[in-house]
């Protein structure tokens, strides 16, 4: 479930930017970040990610990362998760 939860946040960042991207040609560099305290009757849950979008001629770098702590009745889990688009 936090697998999926990553990869949504991932996406969710890095998409708009891909496909905008041919409108940010003119742009060196867009820093996008965010985060979320989720409170339940099972726990809490805090996430954030940043991702960094940067042009160079025909090219593109994208990079995003995600963080997740979860602390809930189970106990204290962490996890990371970072993507990485050259072209």
């Amino acid at each position: 479930m936090h697998a999926v939860k990553r990869t949504v946040a991932v996406l969710s960042l890095a998409l708009p930017l891909l496909i905008g991207g041919a409108g940010l040609a003119a742009a060196d560099t867009v820093v996008s970040s965010g985060s979320t305290t989720t409170v339940g009757p099972n726990g809490v849950s805090t996430s954030s990610g940043q991702m960094v979008y940067s042009s160079s001629g025909a090219g593109f770098s994208l990079a995003a990362t995600t963080n997740e702590t979860v602390i809930g009745i189970s106990g204290v889990s962490t996890s990371s998760t970072s993507l990485a688009v050259f072209a």
